[in-house]
């Protein structure tokens, strides 16, 4: 079938069998599907707004193409896509490929996104408010010592889940620390206090620069009732969709240690922090310049301060 529809794509007038190929691969990522066809439409078969936005992420770092979900709307299928895109680099409007780095800043930059959640943590002192807490009830017994070597494995094949942000003069930092094992807290609970001791545990308030942004706690009531598991990382390593495949990761890294073998896991063709170079790299290009001449020529004229209806006076 594969063949089949390689083969009609090229005679509909697709130019990149193997570009066509790869976005087939990315429609099926997002959707969940084991593959979609060259003239499958991406909103017929279960797409979304939401979920074009993660595509169009995605096709942007991936290809290095600046696509948004206007494009998807217009060719909302992988073979016309491909055209668009096709078009695109035939202008020159191609950006850098999200790659590997070989070399990298001493200091790596952070993310726009984590820029943002290291200035609030940093304005408004640490707290919980940006924890993402996951709260399972195995339907086994854990064994402790499987699950600390397991947790090992699952920050050492995401550099993302084992930095810490420090900063220097002001300016924080990516800190990648090697052979990093995150905290596991074992403890059997009194069985009255169990649910506060599953809230304290999702509540723990990471400090950024000298913590692991990822830690667990295994909780076992004292009146025989079965485990909870709480898995805790904060937003600045993870978002609600990248929890699917962190707790595959962990899960797969679990049964293979239970068997007293390394987990056989595919080594990321990319970590986080060559992302956070790509982007960087993006935003400081030409189309930067372009965008923010945009909003300055929109904006021109504008009032410095939008007077709005408010319940309390402005502070001078």
């Amino acid at each position: 079938r594969q063949a089949a529809d390689a083969e009609a794509a090229r005679a509909g007038g697709a130019p990149d069998v193997e570009h066509l190929d790869t976005l087939r691969e990315m429609f099926a990522e997002i959707l969940g599907l084991d593959e979609v066809g060259p003239d499958e439409g991406f909103f017929t078969i279960g797409g979304h707004s939401m979920s074009g936005v993660r595509l169009a992420n995605r096709i942007r770092a991936r290809l290095g193409v600046d696509v948004h979900v206007r494009d998807l709307l217009l060719a909302p299928t992988p073979a016309a896509l491909a055209r668009r895109i096709a078009e695109h680099r035939a202008t020159g409007d191609e950006g850098p490929a999200l790659v590997r780095r070989t070399e990298r800043p001493e200091r790596l930059p952070l993310s726009r996104a984590q820029r943002r959640l290291w200035f609030i943590d940093a304005l408004e002192g640490p707290s919980a408010s940006y924890n993402i807490p996951l709260v399972l009830r195995p339907a086994e017994p854990l064994d402790a010592e499987v699950l600390g070597r397991a947790l090992a494995d699952l920050v050492e094949r995401h550099e993302v889940l084992r930095t810490r942000y420090p900063s220097v003069d002001g300016e924080p930092y990516q800190e990648i620390v090697a052979d990093a094992r995150p905290v596991l807290d074992v403890r059997t609970v009194p069985a009255g206090r169990f649910r506060a001791a599953v809230a304290s545990a999702a509540g723990h308030v990471f400090d950024l620069a000298g913590e692991l942004p990822l830690r667990a706690a295994l909780l076992t009531p004292d009146d025989g009732g079965g485990q909870v598991l709480v898995v805790l990382v904060h937003h600045i390593a993870a978002d609600g969709w990248s929890t699917g495949p962190l707790l595959a990761d962990l899960g797969a890294a679990y049964a293979a240690r239970a068997e007293g073998r390394a987990p056989a896991l595919e080594p990321l063709p990319v970590q986080y922090a060559d992302y956070t170079l790509w982007q960087q790299e993006l935003l400081d290009g030409p189309a930067a310049h372009d965008h923010l001449a945009y909003w300055e020529r929109a904006l021109a004229g504008a009032p410095p301060v939008l007077e709005l209806p408010a319940a309390k006076p402005r502070p001078a």
